[in-house]
């Protein structure tokens, strides 16, 4: 499965000796205009969730494994009520305890806008409940939690650094540890 931000579609594609053939369904509406940019599963393989760039927003989705197919939940804004800044969803990644989910937003207006949002996941319904929205460093172009679950390392493209924060394992808060690594346009974190 890949995010198309043009189509507004999640497509899916079967693995079958080397090749991909479409799946069936061959692919999954998101919101028309919101530009689906990256997803992540839920440890579990039931949810998935679709961050948008364009919308700034998180689909939530009911994952099925046996057809690919994904059916639409819930969806959430990734930006404050109130944010009139430009909006630019970036990232997404799901905590490895399933219970948090985080997404980004890159503020190209340059208003000092750049979140990292934090949301409670249901654990029956998959769907998501925000917990706040923390302010990280200028364009976070991604992110990565770290495999213990304890850190999230965020990549700021203009503001060529990558920031580490501590995740707080009751409520996925996230603190910032004061660790910096200048790295000179970082737009990609991975842990192998």
């Amino acid at each position: 499965m890949f995010a198309d931000l043009g189509l507004d579609q999640i497509l899916t594609y079967g693995i079958d000796e080397g090749k991909l053939p479409p799946g069936d369904p061959p692919f999954s509406k998101i919101q028309p205009g919101s530009g689906p940019r990256h997803m992540a599963f839920h440890p579990k393989g039931k949810f998935a969730y679709v961050c948008s760039e364009i919308a700034a927003t998180v689909t939530a989705c009911a994952y099925d494994a046996s057809n690919g197919s994904l059916k639409e939940l819930q969806t959430i804004s990734i930006v404050p009520p109130d944010y009139a800044g430009a909006k630019g969803a970036a990232e997404i990644a799901v905590h490895p305890n399933g219970k948090f989910v985080y997404a980004s937003n890159r503020d190209t207006s340059n208003k000092g806008n750049d979140v990292i949002t934090t949301f409670a996941v249901d654990p029956e319904k998959g769907t998501l409940t925000e917990v706040e929205h923390t302010q990280v460093g200028k364009i976070p172009r991604s992110f990565a939690i770290d495999p213990t679950g304890r850190f999230l390392f965020e990549a700021n493209q203009d503001g060529a650094s990558v920031l580490v924060y501590r995740i707080d394992p009751k409520t996925g808060k996230l603190t910032s540890t004061g660790d910096k690594l200048d790295v000179p346009l970082p737009v990609c974190v991975v842990f192998r």
